[in-house]
């Protein structure tokens, strides 16, 4: 799997040394998801038995802004991200094409700046590029490329798509994921990094692996042949949201445990 990240040189080896050396003699250590600190853990082979997973909160939901099934457009797909390989915008535009070619009257909106998909070859694809090359021109009207639009725009979008996407191949602890929540959209997530940890399989989402365009395409139709079903996941997703990742009861979380760390130094170091 090819991703785009920064030059391994010494210059970037000297910067994880430090981080190492400074996460050791950390009094606290906190990080928004299991998955990345098991990730720490093993790259500076600390044990960091006082560690704790600390989600970051995402926004308060607005009514005015919630999915509802009557008000979203049957057969249009979303997706807000960058094209490029990291989040996924290939696989968008592959699943896409899997499920126009089966006959299917799907359409594609898709925000985010284009960056070019990095292929196995190293050659980058501009999403026009890209197009040409994957999906007949006489399927070309169906895409609409809005490329970085505000976050209005955004919310207008996830609102319309009778299903969100979430195709990152590897994710810390993605906002964009909870912003679809907090709308209660009905989503198809990646099971990448952290995402099987802020969503649950079959429950608050439609889940497929990391990678893989055609278990994509596939978890679209299931929701796009089933709109009950979309609607309850968006339901389940905004409840666990409401439940999870408010500010307010994340904030009383990592109070108490800098509480703790405070309370566990002994007097000499307060």
């Amino acid at each position: 799997m090819v991703l785009e990240c920064s030059p391994v040189d010494a210059a970037f080896e000297r910067i994880v040394a430090r981080e190492g050396r400074a996460i050791a003699q950390a009094e606290a250590v906190t990080s928004p998801s299991r998955d990345v600190l098991q990730r720490v853990r093993e790259r500076y082979g600390l044990a960091l038995p006082q560690a704790m997973v600390i989600p970051n909160p995402g926004p308060e939901p607005e009514a005015r802004a919630l999915w509802q099934r009557e008000a979203s457009e049957p057969g249009l797909i979303g997706f807000i991200g960058r094209f490029d390989r990291h989040k996924g915008g290939d696989l968008v535009v592959d699943a896409f094409m899997k499920l126009a070619a089966a006959g299917r009257p799907v359409r594609l909106a898709f925000a985010g700046r284009d960056d070019g998909v990095l292929d196995d070859s190293g050659r980058r694809w501009s999403f026009p590029e890209y197009l040409a090359e994957r999906v007949p021109r006489e399927l070309w009207d169906r895409i609409e490329f809005l490329g970085q639009v505000d976050p209005e725009k955004l919310v207008a979008l996830r609102r319309r798509a009778r299903v969100v996407l979430f195709t990152s191949r590897y994710e810390n602890f993605p906002l964009t994921l909870l912003e679809a929540m907090a709308q209660g959209c009905p989503l198809v997530c990646a099971d990448a990094g952290s995402c099987t940890e802020i969503v649950e399989p079959e429950r608050t989402a439609l889940v497929f692996r990391a990678g893989d365009a055609g278990a994509l395409a596939e978890r679209i139709a299931v929701l796009l042949d089933r709109p009950e079903r979309a609607a309850e996941l968006g339901a389940q997703a905004l409840a666990d949201y409401r439940r999870r990742f408010l500010p307010g009861p994340i904030a009383r979380v990592t109070l108490q445990y800098y509480e703790e760390v405070l309370a566990r130094r002994s007097p000499t170091r307060r």
